[in-house]
């Protein structure tokens, strides 16, 4: 029992390294994907990275694992995305202004 306890922390901590791996990435390309693309189709597309970056990542943590954990993780990997996002797009535009 607690082989599975410890791959199931595993997987929330895999899931979580790349959501903020994501998040990063997703802040850097913002003020790029603002510059290029009008207002509204630039946000449509960044969320829609921001989905999408979860069936990138589970896949990865599926083959670390050997588990299939399509459901495990959902609500951590988006909390640490949207939140590393946020704060590192945020420490960007300060320092940058």
């Amino acid at each position: 029992m607690s082989d599975v306890r410890s791959i199931l922390k595993d997987i929330d901590f895999l899931k979580g390294v790349l959501a903020i791996f994501w998040g990063a990435f997703l802040a850097f390309l913002t003020p790029f994907a603002h510059n290029w693309i009008s207002y509204p189709y630039s946000d449509a597309l960044l969320a829609g990275l921001y989905f999408i970056n979860y069936f990138i990542s589970t896949p990865i943590v599926n083959h670390l694992v050997k588990l299939k954990t399509w459901r495990k993780g959902l609500s951590i990997f988006f909390s640490l995305e949207f939140i590393s996002w946020v704060s590192v797009y945020e420490a960007i535009t300060t320092f940058t202004s």
